[in-house]
Order: structure tokens, then sequence, then C-alpha cells
């Protein structure tokens, strides 16, 4: 053991080190010969020997650096939080360190990436939308939630762009659906969904042959559609915004951006999160034509003058503001950082990426940026070219205080009024703005009749306003009415700021407001019932959670959370009925307290009962009685050791009865689960009654009649689900079961293959295809099919019988033999397996 090579090649020290560092490099060397002698000396000897080392972090890290490396040459490894324990003041640092030195080990190398039409879990992935140094971004298709599309971004554990994400729900910011670290691969998953378009980067390179001054909306709207054109499984290129572009100029399109931006922006210094990496390809501009804004992975809060904690800190060059380059220089300096950077750095970059946009290249170094900007197109003002410098500004303080007031002057801008924080200094502007917004008043100073003038433009004015209001309701009534509840929203949010300076204009506000109650009512509902829906195969019938459920009953919190909202007679609509809402509202709340009861240990399942009774005694009394209702608070009740309850509740159950479909399936799941498969069958037979058409009724109807050995009532069944979700694997599996015990060998085998190919992960299909060979007496293929069962996850006492079955039928009595062992060390008592050892030794002797 000599002294660690990973110290010699570490920067953790100045360029020039002083006399304390200089020693404590000295210090470590001797570590280092005194582990070699077998001494196990620690960190903390030398910091008592030696104070003036413990208040210099530079060179206490030099003998903590030393010793993590000697631990693990000698194979102790310690995790990384036993170094945080024993040294918490220097825990950014250490952080750091241990990153840095898990990077040198592996020589730099990224963990292995999916390719496209691999599976990662349990999505599949179809396309690699980018790459980049240490991620992928991936299009990919999610078989447990409809085959639904989604966006996949594999990603190092180090990020932490799923933080800032999870704190951030906008409009106009991509939301993240779920993450999943596998430590064994060294990958974050985040799942976001997929809205098609093109980032706003692609957008510009399809415009590059158009110069800026003569695009228009159109064109952008145009070149939107031709980058999804090839996409897979993209939505089409529609929506209120969409048509919005087809009218608007090419400079009004994009200053509608860079207000939506601004917003998101804003909400997110709000909750003390800063973007550091806004740029063109940063920017999203989905299928409807709304910009979201992506890739938190450099995010964190603003950072203080004389910071000099921060562990890492990254951006573009081209977009970074003057201190936030200082910043990083300092950083990697290892120095204070000697200005605070915050907001303002994110509005330096979108004053950049706006002048990219609205000029065709970044503004140069050597000339104004707004003289610069007019140059390149002249559809730009002075005003805005004004606002854009100012945003640009090297000075924060001289730039918009925050990203609220910068979207505040976009919006003026694109209203054709004064800008709040930018003085407009051309007259000629200022004068033809004026005439935007009061376009007959010239002609009433010249008729002489200026007052009476001035009264009808204001009128006419007022008039369009309204007219406009009125259009945006009516589209908004019209969106209503197709279900499409969040376009509706966008364009009750238009009527609302033209009618906010409306004289009498009470009853269209009144109206608007209403409507938006409807639209956002109707979403929610939308929302519960797609939830409910997922709900009913969260578990499987053994009461087992499927994957996904942690972020499933999130999403019941939160509607839970909506529930007045969601059954506010007041708002109610023929798009959707008030009575399903309350069924769902009563389901969702029964797969609460389940959940809830689920993960209660056996010290606090009295207490879990207890406010899993609360909730469904509240949503009783929201909703009204049911069946399956009444029969949880008893269950719950008895379980609570609240006998009046129980009792209150048995008295309602003798004067209800089922009245619903799901509630014959909760009924038909909860006598599954005790092994009562006659009155389960019955129960989710009356279910598919009720509604033929669903999945998780059918499927499991079919589950019970297989319990029951009614093989045809249970392919029948199978075939069902295939054909409402004939994307999803195990509906194959579940029918090629059926079929092997009616038989139906070539059938099975079919069904077995499907399953495999749609999700090559599952082990029951490839367990089972094995049997089918080995029945067929194609040994080799049984035992390729039982090892990928074993390595998918199957049950592995199984597996090994099924292997000691194929190499006994082979002759090869030792493989057998060995299988068995492997069996019998997993389940002793296992009577076919003992039969088959017995006859496997005797015909050795």
């Amino acid at each position: 053991m000599s002294v660690s090579p990973w110290r010699r090649r570490a920067k953790w020290l100045y360029h020039q080190p002083d006399s304390t560092v200089r020693l404590a490099h000295d210090l470590a060397d001797e570590l280092a010969q005194r582990w070699n002698d077998g001494e196990r000396p620690e960190t903390e000897e030398y910091l008592n020997r030696f104070p003036q080392l413990a208040g210099r972090a530079d060179a206490a890290l030099e003998l903590i650096y030393e010793e993590i490396c000697q631990q693990r040459e000698a194979g102790k490894d310690p995790r990384p939080s036993v170094w945080l324990q024993r040294f918490p003041q220097w825990r950014p640092q250490i952080e750091m360190m241990l990153g840095c030195h898990e990077v040198r080990r592996s020589g730099g190398k990224n963990p292995p990436f999916p390719k496209p039409g691999e599976s990662f879990g349990e999505f599949q992935l179809l396309d690699q939308f980018g790459e980049g140094a240490h991620g992928r971004v991936y299009l990919a298709r999610q078989p447990s939630l409809a085959d639904r599309p989604v966006v996949l971004k594999l990603a190092s554990l180090s990020g932490k762009e799923h933080i800032s994400l999870a704190r951030l729900q906008h409009t106009y910011i991509m939301p993240i659906y779920w993450a999943h670290d596998d430590v064994e691969l060294g990958l974050r998953a985040l799942c976001m969904p997929y809205f098609g378009g093109a980032s706003l980067a692609q957008l510009l390179s399809r415009l590059e042959d158009v110069p800026p001054a003569k695009r228009t909306g159109r064109d952008l709207l145009q070149a939107l559609e031709a980058a999804s054109e090839h996409q897979r499984l993209a939505p089409p290129v529609q929506g209120p915004a969409c048509r919005v572009f087809e009218k608007a100029t090419y400079v009004e399109a994009i200053c509608t951006l860079g207000a939506c931006l601004a917003e998101a922006l804003d909400y997110a210094h709000q909750r003390n999160v800063v973007h550091h990496d806004l740029k063109p390809s940063n920017v999203l501009i989905a299928a409807d034509a709304q910009p979201l804004l992506l890739d938190f992975h450099l995010a964190q809060p603003m950072l203080e003058a004389g910071s000099v904690s921060v562990a890492w800190l990254g951006g573009t060059p081209g977009y970074m503001a003057p201190e936030h380059e200082v910043a990083l220089a300092a950083i990697e300096a290892r120095q204070p950082i000697p200005q605070r950077v915050d907001g303002r750095a994110d509005i330096f970059s979108l004053g950049m990426l706006l002048f990219e946009a609205l000029a065709g290249a970044p503004p140069p170094s050597h000339e104004a940026p707004a003289r610069a900007l007019r140059r390149a197109n002249g559809q730009v003002g002075p005003a805005l070219a004004d606002l854009l410098a100012k945003c640009m500004a090297v000075d924060p303080a001289q730039r918009y205080p925050d990203a609220g007031a910068l979207a505040a002057d976009l919006h003026r801008h694109l209203a054709h009024l004064p800008l709040k924080h930018v003085a407009n200094r051309s007259l000629a502007e200022r004068w033809r703005k004026w005439r935007r917004r009061r376009p007959y008043s010239l002609m009433g100073s010249f008729l002489g009749i200026a007052l009476v003038t001035s009264c009808l433009v204001t009128a006419s004015n007022m008039r369009q306003r309204w007219q406009e209001a009125e259009r945006a309701l009516d589209e908004a009534e019209m969106e209503i009415e197709a279900g499409h509840f969040q376009w509706a929203t966008v364009a009750i949010e238009r009527g609302l700021f033209l009618a906010e300076e409306l004289p009498l204009a009470d009853v269209l506000w009144r109206d608007l407001q209403a409507a938006r109650a409807v639209a956002q009512q109707g979403y929610l509902v939308q929302q519960l019932h797609s939830v409910v829906d997922q709900t009913r195969g969260a578990y499987r019938e053994d009461g087992s959670p499927r994957s996904d459920v942690s972020r499933l009953e999130s999403e019941v919190r939160r509607l839970w959370d909506q529930r007045h909202v969601i059954l506010d007679a007041r708002t109610s609509h023929h798009n959707w009925s008030r009575a399903q809402a309350k069924e769902d509202m009563i389901e969702l709340a029964i797969f609460w307290a389940e959940a809830n009861l689920r993960h209660a240990d056996d010290n606090n399942r009295r207490e879990a009962a207890h406010d899993g009774l609360q909730v469904l005694l509240y949503v009783e009394r929201l909703a009204g009685s049911k069946y399956v209702l009444c029969q949880k608070q008893c269950e719950l009740a008895t379980l609570a050791e609240s006998r009046d309850v129980a009792a209150h509740a048995a008295d309602k159950l003798e004067s209800l009865k089922p009245a619903a479909g799901w509630e014959y399936y909760a009924l038909g799941r909860s006598a599954f689960r005790a092994g009562h498969f006659d009155e389960a069958e019955a129960h989710f037979k009356m279910a598919v009654e009720s509604k033929p058409k669903e999945l998780w009724f059918n499927f499991y109807q079919g589950r019970a009649a297989y319990e029951l050995k009614w093989y045809d009532e249970a392919a029948t069944a199978f075939t069902i689900c295939v054909a409402l979700a004939d994307q999803t694997g195990w509906c194959y599996y579940h029918r090629g079961l059926a079929a092997a015990r009616l038989g139906r060998a070539a059938s099975a085998r079919r069904d077995f293959d499907r399953a495999l190919e749609l999700d090559p992960l599952q082990p029951g299909p490839a367990l089972e295809r094995g049997m089918l060979s080995y029945q067929e007496r194609h040994y080799d293929d049984a035992i390729a099919d039982f090892e990928r069962a074993s390595s998918n996850g199957a049950d592995q006492a199984n597996v090994a019988y099924a292997l000691a079955l194929a190499y006994a039928a082979m002759g090869d009595r030792s493989m057998a033999l060995d299988r068995l062992d492997a069996l019998f060390a997993l389940k002793p008592n296992h009577a076919d397996g003992q039969k088959l050892a017995q006859s496997l030794r005797g015909a050795t002797e």
C-alpha cells in the first residue's frame, strides 16, 4: 500500500499552497506510510495534533481524501454518510470530493444507456430525441397506463433536476410525472408528458434561410408543423395558440413566447429556483404552440455574494450573465463568489434568447444591443429593442427587477401600451402605438370635434375589446362542449385580460369566471375518472402493489384535496355526470383508505383504520351511501374497534345493494383476495354486464374463472382484454395460460411469444413457454426460457424445479440434482422435488 495516486492527481490545492497546506500534504504522506506499515491512523488524530489544520477546509481535505483512498485500497470503503457524519462542517466539499473520486475511479465513463427498441423498467423505448455528455432523452411508451406516450430522460444519479421540477407546477414549465433511481445502472429516470413539438433551437434552425425581417408568425407555425411531421406518436399541431400565430407577425409571436417564459421564470424565482441554463434548445414549443421551459439539471437557489460552499455551478457560454460567469470562475478557483447571482441572471439569458430569435444571430460584442437588433430586423421597434437591451445590461441592477415585470412589459408591448420600465425614446413609435390604441382619434382632431370623436373612438375601442372578450367566451364554451378543458382555460384567460379594463362589464366578467369554474371542474373530473381507472389495476390479485403505485397515491391525495371543486353542483355540466363523479370520489376514498392501511405496520393498523374510516364517513356525507362504501366502513370500524360505527354500517348494509359495476368489481376483488372464487366470479360477471368494455372488470372475471378451472370462460374474458388493450403483454400472457390448460399448445405459445415481444422482462411468459417446450421435448429451448425467467425475477424455487425436470429428461442427472439442491435450499419440503430426487438417486444407484 502506498500514497494514493488519486490524491496526486486531485486538484484540491491552490496552485501556490501556503505553509499550512504544505504541512497537510506532508502529513497525508505520513498517514499513507503508516497505513502501509500496518497502522490504521485516522484524520482526527492529525487534526487534534495540529489545530491550525482544523480551521482550513482545503488543508483538512488533503488528510480526509488520503484516508478515503487508503480505506478503499484496504477493502473497507465506508459509505459516504460515514464521512459526512465524521466531518459535518465540510459536508459540501466532501460530497463534491467523493463525486469526483468516483468519476476518476471509473475512468470518467458514463453509465450504460439503453437503445431505442429496448426497455427500461416498465417503459418501452421507441426513439431517442437527443443526448448530452451525461444523459439521454427518449420517446417511450408506458404499457401499464394505456400505452400512453411519454418522454423518458435518463441521467446520472448526481443530478438534482427532479427536486427542482417537483417544486414547480406551472403552465409553461415541463411537469414531471415520476422519478426513479436505478442504483445498479447508476441512472436516474425522469418521466415527463409527451407534448410533441420541437425545441425553439430547431425551429430557428429551420428558419435560417428566411431573413428575420421577412419572417411571419405563420412561418414559425409551419416550421413547427414540419418538425412534427416525422415524429412518432406526435399529436397534431393545433390549438388556440396556433390560430394566434397564424395571424401574428414574427415579432409578436416571439414576444408572446418571451412573455410566457418570463412568467415561468417569475414563478420559479418566487420559489428560489434559478434555472442557470436558459437557451433556445431548452425551450420546447409544444404541438399546441405553447412554450415549455425544460432542463432544470443546473437549477439551484440564488447564490449570495461571499458564498464559498457551492458544490457546483454550470451554464452555457454565450447565454450566461456576466455575474454568472464571474461566479463560475470563482468556484473553479475555489474562491468566494464576488457578486450575487439571482433571478436577474435568467433575465439576461432570456434577453439573449429573444435577441437571437429576432435578429437571427447572437448580439455582436462591438455594438450596442438595441442598435444591432434594429439593424438586423427592421420589424423591431425602438421600444422592444430597448426592452431587450435592458434585459442584457451588464450590471444586474440595470436590468428588470424581476421576471414578472419583464412579462408585464412584453404584454404591454403586444397590446401597444407604454412600457412601465423602459422609456420610449422614439416619438414616431409612440405616435404609432397611440394610433393603434386609438385608431380614430386623429380623424376627430381634423374635424374639430375632438371631444365627440374621442368619446366615439373610446367607445369603439371598448366595443372592439368587448367583442374580442365575447369571442373568447364563445371559443371557451365551444372547447368546453368538446371536452377540451385546457384549451378552454386558455381562451378564458385571454377573455378575462380583455375584460379587465372594460367599464360596465360585470355580466361579461361573471360569465367568464363561471366558464373558468366549469372548465376547471371539467378538467378535474376528467383527471378523477382517469386516476380511478388506474387504481383498479394498481394492486395485483394477491394484494401486492404494481409499479408506480406511489405516484398514483400522490395523484389520489391531490384530487382528494380538490373534492369540493369536483362535486360543486353550481358548476355541473352535461359533459360529465355528477353521479359518475360521486361514484369516482367514493372509489377514490376507498382506494386511499386501503392504501393507508397497507402502509401501516402492526403497531399502527388501528390508527390507520381509524383515519381511513373518518375519510369514508366524510365522503358518504359528500356523495351519499353506497353498498361497498358501507361494507368498507364496517370492515375498518371493526379494525379500529369502533363498535357503534360498525353496527351502524351493518344496519345500513341491510337496506342497500350494489348498484354499479365498480361496486361489484370492488366486492369481487375482496372475495378474490379472500380465496372465495365462486363469489368473486359472480361479482365480476355483474360488473362486466354493467360495463362490457371495462378492461379490469373483464380481466378479473377471467382470473376468477381461471382459479375455478373454468378455462373456456377465462380464455373468453382474456380475449376481450386483448381486444381492449392489445399492446399490453399481460393480457396475452393470461390468455396463453388459459389456452395451455385447455391443451391448445400452439395458441398458448403464440400468446406467450407476443407477451414477451411486448414486455421482454416479464418472467411468467418465459417460464410457461419453457414448460410448453419441455412437454414437447425441446429441452434446450425449455432450459433457455427457464434461465430467462430466472433473470427476469421469477420465483427461484419454481425455476429450479423446472430446470431439474428438463435436465432429468435430457439424461443429465448431475445438473438435475444440482438444481434440486438449489430447490431444497429454498423449499426443503417440496414434495414433487423430493420424488424427482428419489427417482434420480435410485437410478444412479
